[in-house]
């Protein structure tokens, strides 16, 4: 199948605001394509037609912890997460 014309990305951007006025941004981002016709029945919304080709599959194909894992929501979360952790 020919991907390279219906590229997609999910951009999540969380930014952590401070008392002291400092302020910081994270973006989590999961690239994919758009298949050509909707597979699996996990999740909702886009997820039976946002394909993953390092997976060969499509994020509702996925277990829950591995599309977590790649999820944009999730990737921005850990690494606000992570600034957390270090104070």
């Amino acid at each position: 199948m020919d991907f390279e014309k219906r590229k997609a990305s999910f951009v999540c951007a969380i930014c952590l605001f401070y008392e002291n006025g400092k302020n910081v941004l994270r973006i989590g981002r999961c690239d994919g394509y758009i298949s050509f016709k909707p597979l699996g029945r996990n999740g909702f919304g886009y997820d039976p037609i946002f394909y993953i080709p390092e997976y060969y599959m499509t994020t509702a194909q996925m277990e829950g912890w591995v599309k977590q894992k790649l999820s944009h929501r999730g990737k921005a979360l850990e690494m606000i997460a992570d600034l957390l952790y270090e104070q």
